[in-house]
């Protein structure tokens, strides 16, 4: 495994030295990209994966990727509004924060957006990212358990106390996690993948299914178990594997059992749902996990619903322009006050929703650019390649935008970018194989 990993194995030689060099620079983004409490060392692998993709291919090489893709050109667009928006934002101080934060919009699909990944090369990125993701899964388990017998408090197992060593959020964590898994059914599958390699990645799948649910990242979970359901459901009924499927899905509900039984923690985030009603002059605290639900607490679902009225009644007064960059916060806490949302003032909620952020900040154009760029055309480019790991990718980022404000977070605007831009990458590189 270790050879694979280094590129020291007979295969090896399929990668010249520059997609080499092109790999050792993902692997460094990769790593960095895990170290949330050091977001400088992240900026310098950004930074280096930059300036290295502008050695990958020819400048006429990357024309022809820029003039053929349209969803570069709207990516691109995108961030211009960031620019313009920045003539009628009034609080010009947070506008330059929002932008610096939100860099890596332009960043991305300049650089890994116009090169081209060989599936070779994107075979060992991926094991590499798996492997990685599967690593800091082991070391955040291992800080819990340690919290958990020093305390006694088994809270420190679950959603944002497990991710604490990396200071990641669990949303975004559980985001990576999907990734790796995903990744990891489409390697296992692949034709001539090495039996030790694949053996490690079966190793990855035991460690990473139970760190994704102690996450407890509703969205990220109902995500991964849907498409786990559709893929299965399509294996069944395309090779007529009946027996096989009773036995897998009674197999489910067992697994399923035990992680209430041992788990019931993840279970209560899920309760929240069934508490969605809301005054939203309230002054109550949030629930929490670790916790006793009730009804009259402000939970993850009614505090999205409450900022969601406020966030939609912004973007019909601001239909077009949109508040500006620097001043959406600044408007929203207004509606908040104006309805009497103070525990949205308190809290400092942002919009919950990537969607009604793009609207309320650039008006509809920027809702327009932010779906066709990010989400559409980057989807359809994956399907017309047959890339179906990556339009499963962009799909969960598609989803997960409903309920964060994605580009409001520098890991959730970073991953993003990323993993789209690199979905796209592949595209390119397949295109031309072909």
């Amino acid at each position: 495994m270790l050879n694979y990993l280094i590129l020291k194995d007979a295969n090896a030689g399929r990668l010249s030295k520059k997609e080499a060099g092109y790999y050792i620079a993902l692997v460094i983004f990769f790593i960095t990209l895990f170290m949330g409490g050091n977001p400088v060392i992240n900026n310098i692998a950004i930074g280096l994966l930059f300036v290295y993709t502008w050695t990958i291919n020819s400048l006429k090489d990357k024309w022809e990727i820029l003039r053929a893709e349209r969803s570069i050109w709207l990516m691109i667009g995108f961030f211009l509004l960031h620019l313009v928006s920045l003539a009628w934002t009034g609080n010009k101080a947070e506008a330059g924060v929002m932008l610096g934060l939100r860099s890596p919009l332009i960043i991305f699909p300049l650089s890994l957006g116009l090169t081209r990944i060989s599936q070779f090369l994107r075979e060992r990125a991926l094991v590499a990212f798996v492997m990685i993701t599967t690593m800091v899964a082991l070391l955040c388990l291992g800080d819990a358990v340690l919290n958990w017998k020093r305390t006694g408090d088994s809270g420190f197992m679950y959603n944002d106390s497990l991710s604490g060593l990396v200071e990641i959020q669990s949303i975004y964590l559980a985001m990576m996690v999907n990734i790796a898994l995903f990744s990891i059914a489409w390697l296992i599958t692949r034709d001539g993948m090495p039996s030790a390699v694949r053996s490690w990645l079966y190793l990855s799948l035991v460690v990473l299914l139970p760190f994704h649910f102690l996450l407890a990242s509703r969205m990220a979970i109902l995500i991964l178990y849907t498409a786990a359901a559709i893929f299965l459901a399509w294996k069944i009924v395309s090779r007529r594997l009946v027996l096989e499927g009773v036995t897998l899905v009674m197999g489910l509900v067992v697994v399923g059992f035990l992680l209430l039984k041992f788990s019931p923690k993840t279970f209560n985030r899920f309760r929240e749902l069934g508490y969605t009603g809301y005054d939203i002059r309230s002054e109550a605290r949030e629930s929490h996990y670790n916790s006793e639900l009730t009804a009259d607490q402000w939970n993850g679902a009614n505090i999205r619903l409450a900022v969601w009225d406020c966030g939609i009644e912004l973007a019909k007064n601001n239909m077009l322009l949109g508040t500006g960059l620097g001043d959406k916060m600044d408007e929203l806490m207004k509606v908040y006050e104006t309805k009497g949302f103070s525990f949205g003032v308190k809290a400092n909620r942002n919009l919950h929703n990537n969607y009604l952020d793009a609207w309320v900040t650039f008006g509809l154009a920027g809702l327009v650019l932010m779906v066709f760029g990010w989400i559409l055309l980057p989807m359809r480019r994956a399907l017309r390649a047959g890339n179906f790991w990556g339009a499963i990718v962009i799909a969960s980022f598609a989803l997960s935008f409903i309920s964060e404000s994605y580009f409001d977070r520098s890991i959730g605007v970073i991953t993003t970018c990323f993993f789209i831009c690199f979905v796209g990458a592949a595209a390119a590189g397949q295109k031309k194989a072909a």
